[in-house]
């Protein structure tokens, strides 16, 4: 009798025990399981925290470099130059190139708005080319090029040549505007009509036949949408 009783007791404990194994092994296994969801979770958080700081940043940096812009303009474009008896304020920067930029300038006496391009010559060669280039542009005469007023060569107090040219202000930009999305919504420009589409190209085309008529000829060699006013 007592041997069966204590048969029973150990089978009893051999039980106990197994299930205290068991649910040992299921709370573990829980206890894994909840870690690794919370970590993912805290992964996926932590990346989407991490998108939306990068995205806030690269917004803050380009409001930021908006801002200096205009702060710069502001501080730095209150020079004024005379060209050809002309007296113009520079306001802001439009463009620039290899040695040349190009400012939105304005008349300090009647208020009309031009296009001043400058011209640096630091050497022999860079001198050349711009007295070449205010040469050029100074006697070609066409409603579909942008008309220089007036022009000026002086020197630098820094030392090399600089080259002043006073344009027709082209304020409507230029034909990458229509195949450029906005910067601000990134949306498309509305379609140019078939009508106006074929004007442009005839502006262009008679633009590039009365230079290709001069004698000797002149080639553009950089005809593109962002250099068609």
């Amino acid at each position: 009798m007592n041997g069966l009783l204590q048969r029973a007791q150990d089978a009893a404990q051999e039980a106990a025990r197994r299930a205290q194994e068991a649910a040992t092994i299921a709370a573990k296994r829980a206890s894994e399981t909840a870690a690794k969801v919370q970590d993912e979770a805290s992964r996926l958080d932590l990346n989407n925290v991490s998108q939306k700081l990068q995205q806030h940043a690269s917004a803050g940096v380009d409001l930021l470099h908006r801002k200096a812009s205009d702060l710069y303009d502001k501080a730095s474009y209150k020079e004024v130059v005379t060209v050809e008896g002309q007296p113009l304020q520079l306001l802001k920067t439009l463009g620039e190139g290899g040695f040349g930029f190009v400012y939105l300038a304005r008349h300090t006496q009647n208020g009309k708005d031009y296009a001043l391009k400058r011209m640096i010559g630091q050497d022999e060669d860079s001198t050349e080319l711009a007295r070449a280039e205010l040469a050029l542009l100074q006697r070609l005469d066409h409603p579909n090029i942008v008309k220089t007023h007036a022009a000026c060569e002086r020197r630098r107090d820094g030392g090399g040549t600089e080259f002043l040219l006073v344009m027709e202000l082209a304020g409507a930009g230029t034909l990458a505007r229509w195949v450029t999305p906005d910067e601000a919504t990134g949306a498309m420009p509305p379609p140019i009509g078939e009508e106006r589409l074929l004007c442009n190209f005839h502006d262009v085309c008679k633009a590039v036949a009365f230079l290709h008529g001069q004698s000797p000829p002149l080639t553009h060699y950089d005809l593109k949408l962002e250099n068609v006013l």
